[in-house]
Order: C-alpha cells, then sequence, then structure tokens
C-alpha cells in the first residue's frame, strides 16, 4: 500500500494560509502567548512596508498660487 503525501504546491499554499491567516486575526482568537507574536508580527510588517516611505513631509503644491495671491491682495489693498 503506498501512501500518498501532499505535493509541495498544496504544501506551500497551506503554509502561506495558515500565516496569512495568523498575522490578519491571530490578535483577536488565539490564546496570549498567541495573541501577543501575531500583534508584534503584524506590527513589524506594517513598519517594514511604512520604511519603503518618503519620511519628508509633501510641500503644498498650490503654496507659490497662495503666496501669489496674498502679495496680490496686500498690494491691492495698500494702493488705495
Amino acid at each position: 500500500m503506498r501512501v500518498k503525501f501532499i505535493s509541495v504546491d498544496t504544501s506551500v499554499k497551506i503554509i502561506v494560509a495558515l500565516l496569512f491567516l495568523f498575522v490578519l486575526v491571530g490578535d483577536i482568537i488565539l490564546p496570549e502567548p498567541l495573541k501577543s507574536a501575531s500583534s508584534n508580527t503584524k506590527s513589524a510588517m506594517n513598519a517594514f512596508v511604512l520604511g519603503f516611505l518618503p519620511k519628508e513631509k509633501f510641500t503644498n503644491p498650490n503654496e507659490r498660487t497662495e503666496k501669489a495671491v496674498e502679495d496680490f491682495e496686500q498690494e491691492a489693498g495698500g494702493g488705495k
């Protein structure tokens, strides 16, 4: 009698699905030692993804126009 094992492709799919569920809902439904591990994993993944974003503040694209309008209003108000 031959025992059939799970194929490598199926094994990888199952492991990825379990890891996804662990991160997604592990901090909600698992008991305490695993709950904190899931929460820490989620926080680490979040920090990793946010590390790709630029840290500088985005400039206001309308800043030059707003300054020109303010200058124009001051010149128009001061000329009267």
